[in-house]
Formats: C-alpha cells, sequence, structure tokens
C-alpha cells in the first residue's frame, strides 16, 4: 500500500525534473551582462553583408524544409495503407522526379555560391593603414597580440572606433568560434 502512494509522487518529480531541464537552458540563454552581443546584430558594413546572407541561407532553408516536411505529410496521410489493402504495385523508378530532385539541389547550391562569393569580393581587405591583431584561441582563453606595438593581453581585446582592424586567428590546440560584438 505504502510503495503505491509513492510512484505518483516519484512520476510528478521526474515530470518536473525533464520540464526543468528542458526550460532552463531556454531561461538562461536570456541572461546577458548587458548591451546586444549578438552575431546577428552587425555594426559595421561588412558585416552587414555577411549578416544579409546569413539570413537569405536561413530563409531558403526554412522554405527549402517547409516544402519537404509539406510533401512528408501529405505522402504519409494521401498513400497510408488501409485495412484491406493489396500490397503496392513496386516501381523501380521515375526518372522526371530522380532528374528533378538532382537538378533542384544543383540550382540551390548554384544560387548560394554566386551570393557567397559575391558577398566574399564584396568585403574585401580594407584599404590604407589597419591596425593588425593576431587572436590566438587557447582552450580555456584568447590571446590578443597587437602586431607592431608590442603588446600582449588576454582575454580582452581592445580597438579603436571606426577604424579598420585587421584580425589573424590562430588556434594553440582545438576548433574556437571568434566573434567580435
Amino acid at each position: 500500500m505504502r510503495g503505491s502512494r509513492l510512484k505518483p509522487r516519484a512520476s510528478r518529480r521526474s515530470s518536473f525534473s525533464l520540464l526543468l531541464a528542458l526550460i532552463l537552458p531556454i531561461l538562461l540563454s536570456a541572461c546577458t551582462w548587458g548591451g546586444n552581443h549578438s552575431p546577428l546584430n552587425p555594426s559595421s558594413a561588412p558585416t552587414e553583408t555577411v549578416n544579409r546572407l546569413w539570413w537569405i541561407m536561413f530563409w531558403m532553408s526554412v522554405a527549402i524544409e517547409g516544402l519537404v516536411g509539406t510533401i512528408v505529410i501529405i505522402s504519409l496521410i494521401r498513400f497510408r495503407r488501409k485495412a484491406g489493402d493489396p500490397d503496392p504495385v513496386q516501381i523501380s523508378g521515375n526518372t522526371r522526379i530522380e532528374i528533378a530532385w538532382t537538378i533542384a539541389p544543383a540550382l540551390v547550391l548554384v544560387v548560394l555560391l554566386v551570393l557567397t562569393l559575391t558577398t566574399m569580393v564584396n568585403i574585401s581587405e580594407p584599404k590604407g593603414t589597419t591596425m593588425r591583431v593576431t587572436v590566438t584561441g587557447h582552450q580555456w582563453w584568447w590571446e590578443f597580440n597587437y602586431q607592431g606595438m608590442n603588446i600582449v593581453t588576454g582575454n580582452e581585446m581592445h580597438i579603436p572606433l571606426d577604424e579598420p582592424v585587421h584580425i589573424d586567428l590562430r588556434s594553440a590546440d582545438v576548433i574556437h568560434s571568434f566573434w567580435v560584438p
């Protein structure tokens, strides 16, 4: 008798734990130390160009996923097996459909290639004298070496406002993700 009362509590506790595990990362993702430090909030002309390309790729991906998902759902509903149906006729292929689903992704990739190459050309090296900073990612920290100034700092980069800066990225150990807010 006593054991049966504990099961609903344990079930509620595990449900609460699961809910907390799902919601907590969402709540913590809203935490920030102030300001808008998102890589999707560009603050220079080159980053606006890259951001525009990112959004084009994002919405193309959403459209493709929506199309594929819709086709799958329609196929599941329309061609589901009903009681008493005979085995479906086996077919070996449909040449027109196979050509279409080979050409369509190729065209999407060509469009993305052209957009990417255009973006890369439009964000060329800035003209004139630029400050050069070598950024080296270590396992738990960043090293900033300001070339020509004999200055090396850790975890905090200081650059002048409204002046071009050339950043050389290096890694001492593993793959790192670096971006300047």
